[in-house]
Order: structure tokens, then sequence, then C-alpha cells
């Protein structure tokens, strides 16, 4: 599997395991052609070594929305601004992981399990849906010793990167229905460490909200 179908895969799963509707939210990111995971630069990361006719040649005409249009926002000096070194990791088949989309991977596992509540078998589900995607080593391995969004966000300098690593974290913590407490602290945090503002961060969640709640719709 693909990065991209690896990551839509993760995305599916995660959703799932949301206590919340998500019908709309999962059309949003993974729906078909034109949804954010195709348009966003989270989907050039992970073509960027394939090519996209290669990934999305397959798919049929687009029947869901199209991603929104993401406005450039401000964003604020970041505490994860300085570069890290780039991490590799394996797939279960031997091949690398980029570490971009390594990030990715991580980014959904810590929204899946940032309101605190993941039992066993929400664990053994997300595990049994990676090993689908060729993951199931490396999502074991982050289930068992979660990464800090300090060491997720850092080294991230890419603008359009950054407001899209918070737009997919929105809409998995959102599915399609509001945001807790403790999501909402969470948000908080993962925007200070992308160096977004609270105008930034809301204009991103109306823009999402608006998307997903016309897929929901749909």
């Amino acid at each position: 599997m693909k990065e991209l179908g690896i990551l839509a895969a993760l995305v599916g799963s995660a959703l799932a395991l949301r206590p919340k509707r998500r019908s709309g939210a999962l059309d949003f990111l993974t729906g078909s052609r034109g949804s954010f995971l195709d348009l966003s630069t989270i989907a050039t990361v992970a073509t960027a070594a394939f090519g996209a006719s290669e990934l999305f040649g397959r798919r049929g005409p687009s029947t869901t929305t199209r991603a929104p249009e993401i406005p450039d926002v401000p964003r604020s000096p970041s505490r994860s601004a300085a570069a890290a070194p780039p991490e590799r990791a394996l797939r279960d088949d031997g091949s690398e992981l980029s570490p971009d989309m390594l990030r990715l991977v991580r980014l959904t596992i810590a929204a899946a399990l940032c309101d605190g509540h993941f039992s066993p078998t929400e664990k053994q589900r997300l595990t049994a849906d990676a090993k689908a995607a060729g993951i199931e080593k490396l999502v074991a391995r982050e289930l068992d010793a979660p990464r800090s969004l300090r060491e997720i966000c850092a080294g991230i300098a890419d603008t359009r990167h950054v407001r899209d690593v918070y737009t997919l974290a929105f809409a998995v913590v959102r599915a399609d229905e509001g945001v807790s407490a403790a999501e909402r602290r969470w948000l908080e945090e993962l925007a200070r460490e992308l160096g977004l503002d609270r105008d930034a961060t809301a204009e991103l969640e109306r823009a999402a909200v608006e998307q997903i709640d016309r897929a929901a719709r749909a």
C-alpha cells in the first residue's frame, strides 16, 4: 500500500474510534478524489516519491465535496521551529516510510488518543487496521510509547503544511460533532507547537466544519 493509502486507512480507523458520528468527516478527509487528503499538501508529501497519477489514477470521478480552500493564516513563532534530524521508520514489509508520513501517522494516533479514553478493544482494532495497511509494528510501537506534540511537530517549516496538519487533526478530533474540553486543550497545545494563533485556528476550523457538514448532508 502506498503512503497516501496508508494514511487514509489509519485516519479511517481513528475516526471509527471516536465516540461521535463521523460520516461527514470521513468523506471530507478520504471520500474520493477531491477529498482533503488528495488536495492538501499532505497528499503532496505522501506522493512525492511515487507520483500522484500512480496513486489516484485508479479512482473514479469525484463524488464528494471538494476540500476547502484554506486561507493564508498568520503563524506565530513556534517552539517547534528548529529542524529535527530526519527519522525513518519501516513498514511491515521492510520498506521505508518517509519522515513526513511518519509524522502524520503519529499525529493521527495522537488525535485518536487525545481525549484520554482508549480501551484495550480500541487499541486492538487500531492495530488490526494498521496491519491491513502494512504498518502494524510501527503503530503498535507508537501506541506503547505515544509521542508528544512537540516531538511530532518539530521541524515543520512549510506554512501550508502547518495549516494542513492542524486541519487533519481537528477533523479527526471533531468527527461530525463538537469538541470536548479535553480535546480543546489538546488542539490548543497542537496550535502552540505549530505556531498558529487563535484567529488562525478559528479560521481553519470554520473552513473544515463547513466542509464536513456539507459532506455529511450529501
